[in-house]
């Protein structure tokens, strides 16, 4: 399936980012480690752009999400390092293939505004893509 592997294309680019952090995929079982951070992932999908003539394929479309989590109180330069980090290991224009198909980074990543969560301080980061997925 084109989804399948426009979220496994995504993902193998993030954990392919270094160093390794414990990462929370979707509908996997995760713990994280007590004062160690970690990061979550979610998939935003979008409005597939089909405005193409012709039954050949369409644009998927969406965002990966992925929310770093520090521990509080330790002032937010670890989690603003690895957030530039991110940034540019999915820098606007970078193209990766998975399974026969080729994901586009479409704009620059978006960093959302810091919050807190339980003994956890947060950022979301916005990855925009979209894939060519062929209906033939």
């Amino acid at each position: 399936m084109s989804l399948e592997a426009i979220r496994e294309a995504l993902q193998s680019r993030l954990a392919a980012l270094t160093p390794e952090i414990g990462t929370a995929w979707r509908n996997r079982a995760f713990a994280p480690t007590p004062g160690e951070p970690w990061q979550s992932v979610d998939m935003l999908p979008l409005d597939p752009d089909d405005a193409e003539i012709g039954a050949a394929g369409h644009w998927e479309r969406g965002i990966m999400q992925v929310t770093l989590r520090y521990p509080s109180n330790a002032g937010p330069g670890a989690l603003d390092a690895r957030a530039w980090l991110l940034l540019r290991h999915f820098r606007r224009g970078l193209t990766f293939t998975y399974g026969g198909v080729t994901v586009h980074v479409t704009r620059a990543p978006v960093m959302g505004p810091e919050f807190t969560a339980m003994d956890r301080f947060c950022r979301p980061i916005s990855i925009h893509w979209h894939a060519r997925v062929s209906t033939a």
